[in-house]
């Protein structure tokens, strides 16, 4: 009989011992992920109310360290900002090797999110237009899901949030560009819960050097995410191995999925977070008139 593996990916990815003596401690402990939870809320519930909500084993799920979760946290008023900033350093396992580590979450009102665009040129002068995102390992949130760029950005500019994202997102990018273009698209609607929350939209239209298909694309985008979040012995790893994997897609194809959002459509929970819905009808708003035909075909208001 074939022995159930302790974790997804095992097999792939040899157990570290200490991960396994977790393991054995806590299938003795009733109810333990209830009481980490617990434990971890209670200590941070200055912070925002809970701040997780679920824990265990999987990939997919957050992997704190049972007998100490948390290392190290602090908080403080800005000067300039009287709103309560917060940083916690959690005890967590990596949610591959098992290898015990940290993760630090940041509590602010202050972010970014960008939306990249990428022309793959062809001899007539036209493009294929390409939009890109990330399939992200969230930590804090049930599984996996599909964003556009997005995180807290400390001594940043505004101005200069969508370069540090798209450096840090997708690496090697730039290698592959013969003009990029950067535009801040926070001027378009006057919304006082935005000044509040300090938020950054961004798109950045990546023009290639040469033409790429989507799939030579999504593959050497990957192969520069492996190389960063890998230090050694990135050859023999694929996109499954990423916390944090490269999508790439059609340009059309984007719009309808985040469109069926914009209009109550979607069927599947696909580019459903709200900075980058945000962000999209922001895109729409500037350069509609340039693509008419990624509008969204219904609207509301009767003829």
């Amino acid at each position: 009989m074939k022995k159930k593996p302790l974790y997804s990916g095992q097999d792939k990815h040899p157990a570290n011992p200490l991960w396994i003596e977790e393991v054995q401690k806590t299938s003795e402990i009733p109810g333990w992920k209830e009481n980490l939870l617990t434990r971890v809320n209670a200590t941070l519930s200055s912070f925002g109310g809970r701040i997780l909500k679920k824990i265990g084993f999987r990939i997919d799920e957050v992997q704190l360290q049972y007998d100490a979760p948390i290392l190290a946290f602090f908080s403080f008023l800005s000067q300039d900002d009287p709103e309560k900033v917060a940083w916690v350093q959690f005890r967590t396992w990596d949610p591959f090797t098992k290898k015990p580590g940290t993760r630090t979450l940041r509590f602010s009102p202050e972010t970014a999110c960008l939306m990249v665009l990428v022309r793959s040129p062809h001899q007539d002068g036209s493009y294929d237009w390409y939009l890109l995102a990330r399939k992200k390992y969230q930590f804090g949130v049930q599984e996996h899901f599909i964003e556009f760029s997005r995180g807290w950005l400390p001594d940043i500019p505004a101005s200069q949030a969508g370069w540090f994202l798209l450096d840090r997102d997708y690496p090697g990018l730039r290698n592959l560009a013969k003009k990029i273009n950067h535009r801040q698209l926070d001027e378009v609607w006057e919304n006082t819960a935005e000044f509040t929350n300090k938020i950054s939209y961004h798109v950045i239209v990546v023009t290639l050097d040469k033409p790429l298909n989507k799939e030579q694309l999504k593959k050497l985008l990957v192969k520069e995410r492996l190389k960063k979040e890998w230090e050694e012995g990135y050859d023999q790893l694929d996109e499954t191995d990423l916390v944090q994997e490269p999508k790439v897609f059609d340009l059309e194809e984007a719009a309808s999925l985040l469109n069926s959002h914009l209009v109550g459509n979607a069927k599947k929970p696909l580019f459903g977070e709200n900075y980058s819905l945000s962000c999209w009808s922001r895109f729409l708003a500037i350069c509609g008139k340039r693509f008419p035909h990624l509008l969204p075909d219904e609207c509301f208001l009767s003829e």
